[in-house]
């Protein structure tokens, strides 16, 4: 535990831990939790926003498909160029609309 968090608290000439090892641990696992809910959240927003401008889905079909007969014949150097690829152009897509629309 980060020190300072688990501090103790002076009360009438007693000292009180502010927080249990345990109580801080469950609110940190809230605390991340709620944040990878919104960083999810943001990335589908963004993700559709980018979707809206420029349809994909033929290309992103084609894109999961090599990727998955990438897979099947165990070419991973492949897997990864295809992986890389879709990253790339999901990132372009999205930095696009980002930048050609008013949010």
């Amino acid at each position: 535990m980060p020190a300072g968090i688990a501090a103790i608290f002076p009360v009438m000439g007693k000292t009180i831990p502010l927080l249990t090892d345990r109580a801080y641990e469950r609110i940190k696992h809230e605390l991340i939790t709620c944040a990878i809910e919104l960083l999810l959240d943001e990335m589908t927003r963004l993700l559709h926003l980018g979707l809206g401008l420029r349809n994909r889905s033929q290309e992103m079909q084609h894109e999961h498909r090599a990727l998955v007969k990438a897979l099947v014949r165990g070419d991973g150097s492949s897997a990864e160029r295809i992986c890389r690829d879709q990253i790339e152009a999901a990132r372009n897509m999205v930095l696009s609309a980002i930048l050609t629309s008013s949010i």
